[in-house]
């Protein structure tokens, strides 16, 4: 059967060019349907796609709808039953889409499929994560755990109780195996799109963050399988960001996004006493994330990122 690629594409100038070229190396012997959905860009990309690949189908939307938004534009206008959800700046080994699609051919239960992720550094970047928690969300927010492995100190994280390492494990040991996973994160993702249908497709309550982590525990609900598999590689060249500001503020921006997404999760998908708890948990988290800022030496600062605390949700 033939696969539609997606792709949503915000200002990610050379390297959506660079996916999109992965795409058409692909060993896949059926027909790709590309399909690019363009949040706004003022960087020249979309033209630069349409100019090059008149083929490709291209959305345009007047404004910046978020992921999530943009991704179920894209999904529910594809030819074929089987997508491949790509971030802009990945760029795909030639069996990417064969072995992704076996994986769903081989097993009527598996909903979703994704893939190994490596940086150009040659380090992990995690297409997995373990179950959502509490405590583990409480580390995150802390920014202690990003501290450790900018540091090369993950070492540490493997003497914390095993509940709380499934982050950093998944970034340990991500390698050739196929194994099932509770939830995939949004850089890649291969799946039947009536399974994801019966979802509801990515919620839409979030702008960016989160909505892979939610339609993950949509699917598990629904009796789907998730699965990784580490046949094949995709590489990550890194984030795009918004034109006319400074990445510092950017990646403010990304940090704002990220905390007040993990809140609507929290209370979309919880019991309001689970969802008051990650509150709390989160408020505490984030304050002292801001003491671990103000000690850490200037250099080291860039390992975490505040939010502007006024669009933070408190």
């Amino acid at each position: 059967m033939a696969v539609s690629v997606v792709i949503v594409n915000y200002n990610a100038g050379q390297a959506i060019i660079e996916c999109i070229e992965s795409i058409f190396f692909q060993s896949f012997a059926e027909p790709i349907e590309i399909i690019v959905v363009d949040n706004n860009s003022r960087d020249g990309s979309v033209e630069a796609i349409v100019e090059r690949w008149p083929g490709v189908h291209v959305i345009r939307n007047a404004d910046n709808l978020g992921f999530g938004r943009a991704a179920n534009l894209g999904i529910k206008a594809s030819k074929y039953h089987y997508v491949l959800l790509a971030n802009p700046d990945t760029a795909l080994a030639p069996n990417t889409v064969q072995e992704l699609y076996q994986q769903l051919m081989a097993d009527e239960d598996v909903w979703l499929s994704t893939c190994k992720i490596v940086n150009e550094n040659g380090s992990i970047k995690p297409s997995y994560s373990g179950e959502p928690s509490l405590i583990h969300s409480f580390l995150v927010a802390t920014g202690i755990t990003s501290v450790l492995r900018g540091l090369n100190l993950t070492s540490h994280l493997l003497k914390l109780p095993k509940k709380l390492q499934h982050e950093s494990i998944a970034r340990r040991r991500e390698c050739d195996d196929i194994i099932e996973v509770p939830v995939s994160l949004g850089a890649l993702m291969f799946f039947n799109k009536e399974y994801i249908a019966r979802t509801g497709y990515f919620s839409e309550d979030y702008f960016m963050y989160w909505e892979d982590v939610d339609l993950s525990l949509k699917i598990r609900k629904a009796g789907g399988k998730i699965i990784y598999n580490g046949k094949t590689v995709v590489t990550h060249r890194g984030g795009s960001f918004e034109t006319g500001v400074s990445s510092r503020q950017a990646l403010q921006s990304m940090v704002n996004h990220y905390y007040n997404s993990e809140r609507i999760f929290w209370q979309k998908n919880f019991h309001k006493v689970t969802a008051w708890q990650a509150h709390v948990l989160l408020n505490v988290g984030l304050f002292i994330r801001k003491l671990v800022h103000l000690v850490l030496p200037p250099k080291h600062k860039c390992l975490v990122p505040l939010p502007d605390f006024s669009l933070v949700r408190q």
